[in-house]
């Protein structure tokens, strides 16, 4: 009786490796093959006599189940008969199939020693392999051959093919075949398949295929696995290049680098509904937006609503008219009021997007809600993506991205620190969502985020990748047309100028000082701590008690950290400032005193804290310092005007709310101002050294040129315009937040740069001193001077970039871009010291009251103020490493530097297999261990380090390629031992994640359609379809995205069709497969193992 091998009771290779023992070769015909399966029969193999061929091994399978199946259901019937290419294509097929095998999974050490062990056998000829393809043979035999003639053969046939699970697993059937005439039956029939003209001999193909596998025995070159690395990261830049070109009426007017960022951008908004460009300052992110809009309208038909500030509607409106844009142009401050009744629009472009890092302002809410009902595509610009928090940007995603919308990632960093079970708990159980992110405060979880969103490149990425050099070493780019855009040199100068010790400036940076502020005890920004419940409140009065309480917590610190600014932008803009506080605590403490309402400002005064015109001396002058019943006499004229002018910013609040403390308080506060002005005595402009220094500036060093003055103060912009006017300083100006139209300003200064929007207004004279705050330092092309002066510094290190930029900019046709600091004569400590001294204070202050604002005044400004005042300060290493660009962008240089006119290494490195693997010597980093890269069956990147104990790491991308870089000359040294395990402990660590498919996440078009249909279905029986088929529909609706023909159909049919059409549609393109994509292959996110790098120490 034969024996059963069921993988259960009897193992089939146990009972392989017995007879083969007593065997001298093995024939066996398999429908499939698994190379790793090798492993059972491998050493088995080896100890069988020497001959040639010890094994002949033929594979049946041909064709997938599917593609056999198809063909046997052919509408014209029968079989196609087999022909050379179509034996050719099979045999394509199944070495694919077996090179496919060798990317599954995760590299063992034992999976290499019998990959190189099967690769030596078929070499030696141990192993000879044909492909069966005359038709597909799922018999499955093992024939041992003995050199016994009583018992010539052993045979085994059934269901397991010579694979792992063929030859170990359960769920096989097999029988043994000793019978003598039986057996030679079967010799026979394995004769014929192997004599077969269509089997075809694939034993040196299969060589070849594994010596260009991960378990080659020659190592693989680090700088390919480098390239490989660089070439799947960049695949979003290189696929944008690849799918979309350029608007044909833009084409001319773009350098290379903002044709890339143009191609790149219109993919990631085709795939993900929104993008980001946050390009640093100067580099055209506003020609780049417009030719996007531009190839829409061009490829697919759409109208372009833009937003942006006030002050750049009309440089906006140049632009569309220029290039001919079907859209509209609307001012942010104008959303609320217009969005709900404007039709659709199906690109909106944001400009200063960082604007809406907040998204409970109403501007917001009104944007989000016509997206949203529009269903409209999003481009947001903004050179300062990250803001303050990481909120900031999560709200600007927001506006495309649901809360709950699967992104295929999750914030890896942040996991780790809480632990998984604690944050599926704080993200309700959805990881990979954008509201996942928010729980993270983790910088490389939102780089991430932002690699799927963001095209940012800086100054100095675009020098050392794009630009040309002429024979004098400048840098140079060049347009279509042919004309060249030279990168002007940015050169930091020094302005000095003298302060003396009796200087009143001297005495406002003194101990004095600032221990006086510090102990100021600003009440009318406390107010709520002072009500004490005497009075019932009024109807008018109970929303002003309202948001007092809200307010309550740091406004005092606001307005500490606003004296502590101001006194390090100027004496005058300080002393203005001490003069508003005191006056406005004398008129709160006359209305106490005469039981008459108090003035309060919106918000518990927040709107009101300095340069609020209503909230003060009608004519802006105020008296002597030490006059004290002119101040008295100064605040009731000012109570009566605030009571006459009735002015919307502020409101009112009978004196009986508040307590006898309040009253205290105020009084402490007028002496310690009062005091300070005192001490500080009259400033006079004719006295400011700075100033003058300003002067000989604008006269003698630049006497014929435009010079821009930034400064961050309106109150210091109107000083240093009037004062120089005074001095008799002609064609100046100043421009700040409240100025009626910035952008005609621009103008007047910059005509050439601003020649889109008109030039210098009709009528009107140029302008050649501009002082400015930094209402200027965003979206303004004044690049007609190259003159550029920090009146003070900002404290912000982005705003110096962005200062620099107003005039850095494509179209500057000066050789060089000069960025002016003042500095005390004698000491560039002086400053340094002051700077940490606020910083100190200004900290300090935040951790007692609260503040969300990042200071400019780090360890890391000693070096920044003394290379700003040495003139050494390199402005473009401040934009940012390279780190500071966005992934894609710089994985494609490395792989276009590389392959660029090298056709051959680059089609080497694409067809590198997955899962290869090298080792380089560690020239950096504090340990050995290994670099692993993996991609998701989303689509996805992640990558990881595991160190020579085991403990991985989620790596950037940045931070995976600088450690990886090498160049074509660097050798492959010999594996880390436990290389394969490192990996293995990667892909099980820190890179797993699990597949989230969000069903209900509703947003756009399908949130509308859903909730419009949902309460609906009853009143469809009676219709064309019956509730279950729109049951079906709403189902499939609610559990999976959009095809993007049925998104635009429906985004129609929303406004134009009855509930009863909307459903009759929605049925129909659900019938026939036209409503959803099909999502059940993305259930299970899969890894797979892209590469890995060894990073090894030289001993």
């Amino acid at each position: 009786m034969p024996r059963i091998f069921d993988n259960i009771k009897e193992q089939l290779d146990e009972a392989l490796r017995n007879t083969l023992a007593a065997s001298v070769t093995l024939d066996t015909s398999v429908g499939y093959f698994n190379i790793r399966g090798w492993s059972a029969l491998a050493d088995a193999i080896d100890a069988l006599p020497e001959g040639s061929p010890k094994v002949r091994l033929i594979i049946g399978m041909a064709e997938r189940p599917d593609q056999e199946l198809r063909q046997r259901l052919r509408v014209l019937g029968g079989d196609r008969p087999m022909d050379l290419q179509t034996a050719d294509r099979l045999r394509s097929t199944v070495m694919q199939d077996l090179r496919s095998q060798l990317m599954w999974g995760v590299p063992t050490a034992s999976d290499e020693a019998t990959i190189r062990q099967l690769r030596r056998q078929l070499a030696e000829g141990d192993i000879s392999v044909k492909l069966h393809l005359s038709h597909s043979l799922h018999g499955k035999l093992y024939l041992c051959h003995r050199d016994d003639h009583d018992n010539p053969r052993t045979g085994y046939v059934g269901s397991s093919n010579l694979t792992f699970s063929g030859l170990v697993k359960q769920g096989e059937l097999n029988v043994d075949v000793l019978d003598h005439d039986a057996t030679e039956k079967l010799r026979k029939w394995f004769e014929d398949r192997w004599k077969d003209q269509f089997s075809v001999d694939v034993t040196d193909l299969l060589i070849e295929l594994l010596d260009g596998s991960w378990a080659s025995e020659v190592p693989l070159d680090p700088y390919l696995v480098y390239l490989k690395m660089a070439y799947h990261l960049s695949r979003e830049a290189r696929d944008g290049l690849l799918e979309y070109g350029l608007p044909e009426s833009m084409a001319s007017q773009l350098l290379d680098y903002q044709a890339a960022a143009v191609k790149v951008a219109t993919r990631i908004l085709l795939r993900r509904g929104g993008v980001m460009i946050g390009d640093v300052v100067g580099l055209g992110k506003t020609i780049v937006a417009t030719a996007i809009a531009r190839l829409m309208q061009e490829d697919h038909g759409t109208e372009t609503l833009i937003v942006c500030p006030k002050n750049l509607v009309p440089m906006w409106e140049g632009y569309a008219a220029e290039y001919r844009l079907v859209g509209k142009v609307m001012s942010l401050s104008m959303v609320t009021r217009n969005l709900p009744d404007l039709r659709r629009h199906r690109v909106v472009v944001i400009d200063e997007s960082h604007n809406l890092r907040t998204d409970t302002r109403q501007d917001y809410k009104a944007l989000l809600d016509y997206i949203e009902r529009n269903d409209s595509k999003v481009v947001l610009l903004t050179a300062t993506p990250y803001n303050k928090d990481y909120l900031d940007v999560a709200n600007q995603l927001g506006l495309f991205v649901g809360n709950d919308e699967n992104l295929g990632l999750q914030p890896d960093r942040a996991i780790a620190v809480a632990g998984l079970d604690e944050f599926l708990r704080k993200c309700d159980g959805r990881p990979q969502t954008l509201g996942a992110f928010r729980k993270s405060g983790e910088a490389e979880d939102w780089r991430r985020l932002m690699s799927l969103f963001l095209v940012r490149r800086t100054r100095r990425f675009i020098r050392e990748n794009y630009a040309a050099q002429d024979d004098d070493g400048r840098d140079y780019l060049t347009f279509a047309d042919g004309s060249r855009f030279y990168f002007p040199d940015r050169i930091a100068k020094t302005v000095a100028h003298d302060i003396e010790d009796d200087d009143a400036s001297a005495k406002m940076v003194d101990d004095t000082t600032f221990d006086t502020i510090d102990s100021l005890l600003l009440p009318r920004y406390s107010l709520w701590d002072y009500i004490d419940g005497g009075l019932d409140p009024e109807d008018a009065e109970k929303p002003v008690l309202d948001d007092l309480e809200r307010a309550s917590g740091n406004l005092i610190g606001v307005t500490r950290t606003m004296l502590y600014k101001r006194l390090s932008s100027c004496p005058a803009s300080y002393l203005l400032s001490l003069q508003r506080h005191l006056i406005r605590n004398r008129i709160a403490l006359d209305a106490f005193r005469r039981g008459l309402a108090l003035p309060i400002g919106h918000y518990g005064d927040a709107s009101l804290i300095d340069e609020d015109p209503d909230y003060g001396l009608p004519d802006g002058v105020y008296p002597p310092a030490d006059d004290i019943d002119a101040w008295e006499n100064a605040a009731g004229s000012a109570y009566d005007a605030l009571v006459h002018k009735r002015s919307k910013a502020v409101r009112w609040l009978r004196a009986g709310f508040f307590s006898e403390q309040f009253a205290d308080d105020l009084r402490t506060d007028i002496e310690a101002i009062q005091g300070l002005l005192v001490r500080y005595g009259e400033w006079r402009q004719k006295d400011d050294t700075k100033l003058d220094a300003l002067e000989e500036l604008i006269r003698a060093t630049h006497g014929d040129e435009k010079v821009l003055v930034f400064t961050e103060y309106r109150d210091t912009a109107e000083y240093v315009a009037e004062s120089l006017e005074a001095r008799g300083i002609t064609s100046i100006a100043s421009v700040s937040g409240s100025s009626d139209d910035p952008t005609v300003l621009a103008r007047k200064f910059s005509p050439i740069s601003n020649k889109t929007i008109g030039g210098l207004p009709r009528g009107q004279d140029e302008i050649r001193v501009l002082v400015a705050t930094d209402v200027l330092s965003e979206g303004q092309n004044l690049q007609d001077g190259h003159v550029v002066v920090n009146f003070d510094l900002p404290w912000a290190i982005i705003k110096i970039i962005q200062r620099a930029g107003r005039v850095d900019r494509v179209g500057q046709q000066s050789p060089e871009v000069l960025l002016y600091s003042f500095l005390p004569a004698e000491d560039v400590n002086k400053v340094i010291r002051l700077r940490q001294r606020i910083r100190q204070r200004l900290e300090e202050n935040a951790v007692v009251f609260g503040s969300d604002e990042a200071f400019f005044g780090d360890d890391g400004e000693k070096k920044v103020i003394e290379d700003l005042y040495s003139g050494k300060a390199a402005l473009d290493d401040w934009e940012g490493d390279g780190e500071d660009v966005d992934w894609a962008s710089m994985a494609f240089e490395i792989w276009r530097a590389a392959t660029e006119g090298n056709p051959t290494l680059a089609a080497s490195v694409e067809g590198l297999p997955d899962v290869v693997y090298s080792t380089k010597s560690r020239t950096e980093g504090p340990e050995d261990g290994v670099i692993v890269h993996v991609q998701t069956s989303l689509g996805f990147d992640a990558l990881a380090f595991t160190n020579t104990e085991g403990e991985s790491v989620m790596l950037s991308p940045y931070e995976a390629l600088k450690m990886a870089a090498c160049t074509s000359e660097e050798p492959a040294i010999e594996r880390l031992y436990e290389h394969h395990e490192l990996v293995a402990q990667a892909v099980t660590g820190p890179l797993q994640a699990p597949a989230v498919l969000l069903e209900g996440a509703l947003t756009g078009v399908r949130k509308h359609c859903w909730n419009r249909l949902s309460g609906y279905k009853d009143k469809y029986l009676d219709t064309l379809f019956d509730n279950d088929r729109l049951d079906a529909a709403l189902d499939a609706l609610y559990r999976r995205p959009l095809r993007e023909a049925a998104t635009q159909m429906l985004a129609n049919a929303l406004s134009e069709r009855t509930p009863d059409e909307l459903g009759n549609l929605i049925v129909m393109l659900h019938e026939e497969d036209r409503l959803c994509v099909d999502v059940s292959d993305l259930e299970e996110d899969d890894l797979r193992i892209v590469c890995s790098l060894g990073l090894k120490s030289k001993r």
